[in-house]
């Protein structure tokens, strides 16, 4: 059993962290809305990613307020109160992976790349984490059985049967670290042994780079985050004692929140386009609190370096 100061603890800690990921995805989504500058692929894909987040804060806010996270119940109840958590965080760790192909196919074929409009390539790179999330939660209601289990959590609420597919979502998050390091590697050889200039690609080897490392953050801000989280409740589950095991549990949330707040503060600090975008979104949407300063010229054209009216990425 949790004591009351750390179920206290960790409730305003969980609230607080919502709340504020939930301000920064909310003017992500406004911002990809409303300005033009980030009508792309890359960006839809990003605002994707972002409201799957805010699924998961939403679904996290209503576990605290039936404290879900300190109640004993069935499997089976728990279930019905974690699905909608369950389906959007295993989207959101698949759109990762999705999101570094993306990146990898801009860099190995850019000509096929831009030739797709973007409602039709963001269709078909979000439809495969849809598709796995939706056939994960769907196995796991053939397999749910009525066992009493100590609290609910999207992961406790797994039959035991099942367990073994956090480890395969776990290895994809392994392979978007690999693609990182895979597309270090072709943006090296593409500048260097090929020959590719970016005027023949309309990409610039700096470009490349600061693309790369913004994803870099995202990737590693998640697998520190959530992919640390679930393997802790894993092996916590596995070898540790009951009790030290129910702690673990408990607080490890603290440590997946992140990952879901994450995209926001990331643009903020590595892109100029979307930190003037930010502006424009609050202005909009709070033009009594936050007044449009004078944009700032937009440096990154990591993506976009030519005709900002022409380019579809």
């Amino acid at each position: 059993m949790v004591p009351l100061y750390a179920q206290i603890a960790v409730t305003v800690v969980v609230v607080c962290m919502c709340f504020v990921g939930l301000a920064g995805n909310i003017t992500l989504l406004a911002a990809t809305i409303i300005c033009k500058e980030l009508h792309r692929k890359l960006c839809y894909i990003v605002a994707v990613l972002t409201a799957l987040h805010v699924v998961c804060l939403l679904c996290e806010l209503y576990m605290e307020a039936l404290q879900l996270r300190f109640v004993p119940m069935t499997r089976d109840v728990c279930f019905r109160h974690t699905f909608t958590y369950s389906f959007a965080m295993f989207a959101q760790s698949m759109m990762f992976f999705m999101l570094g192909m993306d990146f990898l196919f801009a860099i190995v074929i850019p000509l096929r790349h831009f030739a797709f409009t973007p409602s039709t390539y963001v269709f078909v790179m979000c439809l495969p984490p849809f598709l796995i999330s939706g056939g994960i939660v769907f196995l796991f209601f053939v397999a749910l059985n009525d066992d009493h289990i100590e609290f609910c959590t999207p992961i406790q609420m797994i039959p035991p049967r099942m367990i073994w597919i956090l480890y395969v979502i776990n290895g994809s998050n392994v392979a978007v670290v690999a693609l990182n390091v895979a597309m270090f590697i072709v943006l090296k050889n593409t500048h260097t042994e090929s020959g590719l200039s970016a005027r023949s690609t309309n990409w610039s080897p700096l470009c490349h780079k600061k693309l790369i490392l913004s994803f870099m953050v995202l990737t590693v801000v998640f697998v520190c985050s959530w992919c640390f989280s679930v393997m802790a409740c894993l092996l916590a589950k596995r070898y540790l004692s009951k009790d030290a095991s129910l702690a673990i549990q408990t607080y490890v949330v603290v440590l997946a929140l992140p990952t879901y707040c994450q995209n926001y503060f990331v643009g903020y600090i590595r892109s100029d386009r979307y930190r003037n975008a930010y502006r424009k979104a609050l202005n909009c949407m709070l033009p009594c609190i936050f007044r449009l300063r004078q944009i700032e010229p937009v440096t990154d054209r990591a993506a976009h370096p030519g005709n900002p009216d022409k380019n579809t990425r």
